[in-house]
């Protein structure tokens, strides 16, 4: 049992070097970006943020709906 949770450790401890490693690689961006462009990525951000609360609350009141039904 010791083993295979070394083995584990082992493997996860190298995917966050892994991890770690690419985000050092493109901690700088490296193109231009326009205020237009930012302005569209932060509203798909903000677009984006919305569908995911809009599928959990649906999910909350599906939950709810077969907890009372």
């Amino acid at each position: 049992m010791k083993t295979i949770i070394k083995i584990i450790t082992a493997i996860y401890a190298s995917m966050v070097d892994q991890v770690r490693q690419v985000n050092r690689k493109y901690a700088k961006p490296e193109l231009e970006l326009t205020r237009f462009t930012k302005f569209c990525l932060l509203a798909l951000r903000l677009y984006l943020l919305s569908m995911v609360l809009l599928m959990g609350w649906f999910l909350v009141q599906q939950v709810r709906s077969l907890h009372h039904g």
